[in-house]
């Protein structure tokens, strides 16, 4: 039993605690209808309704995004002041992700996410929304005739901040494709909020496969020694 002493203490505390877990929530939710808002124009067609299994690789695409927020919140009740381990939280939105989309059981993934690369959940939502996009991408658009495909997925540090990449193994980019001429809206709606986040966006592709890299700078690591100090 807490004594009145204790009480007057521990009410400030829980008030405050859950003021920040609110407006946690209330920043993500925002983030969350952000993403879904890009989606919602994603499917504006010309020439007439968009086909029933459309809608379906929409909704679920939408799905993995809501998991994605869910997720970020469930690993924030055991975090520490807000920040997240961004490897551990980047595999479960990738898993999520190949669970949910109609496809994705044809993929294997591949998880190689290094645990220690620190984040707070703010910019921890906006990454695992491009993670959850490059691999929904990935199952969409890498195996066009219906193979059985390979997803690559995974994070670590680096000498300049953290380093996220999706690798897939089928057909890449067409040849003479130019990205900046090109890409699709999905792709200009990353490279648009990547710019709006502060990390560097990049594609590479070979004979066989697509490889996507977000390069994170220094704010990880500033928030990794902030954690050891």
């Amino acid at each position: 039993m807490f004594n009145q002493t204790q009480a007057t203490v521990i009410a400030p505390l829980t008030e405050a605690l859950l003021a920040e877990s609110n407006h946690r929530i209330a920043n993500n939710l925002a983030v969350v209808a952000g993403f879904l808002i890009l989606q919602a124009n994603r499917t504006v067609r010309e020439g007439g309704p968009i086909a029933a299994c459309e809608v379906h690789t929409i909704l679920s695409a939408a799905s993995a995004k809501i998991a994605a927020a869910g997720n970020l919140h469930r690993m924030l009740t055991s975090s520490v002041e807000g920040v997240i381990d961004l490897g551990e939280y980047l595999e479960k939105v990738a898993e999520a992700a190949v669970e949910t989309m109609p496809d994705g059981d044809r993929f294997e993934l591949v998880p190689d996410f290094e645990r220690g690369c620190l984040v707070d959940s703010d910019n921890a939502l906006n990454l695992g929304m491009f993670i959850g996009e490059l691999v929904i991408n990935a199952i969409r658009h890498s195996h066009p005739a219906g193979a059985s495909g390979r997803i690559e997925a995974g994070c670590a540090a680096d000498a300049h901040g953290v380093v996220v990449w999706v690798r897939d193994d089928g057909v890449g980019f067409p040849q003479g494709f130019d990205l900046s001429l090109n890409s699709g809206v999905g792709l200009r709606t990353l490279r648009v909020v990547a710019q709006q986040v502060g990390v560097q966006l990049s594609f590479s592709s070979r004979d066989i496969g697509l490889t996507a890299r977000l390069h994170i700078p220094h704010f990880v690591a500033q928030v990794r020694e902030a954690q050891i100090a």
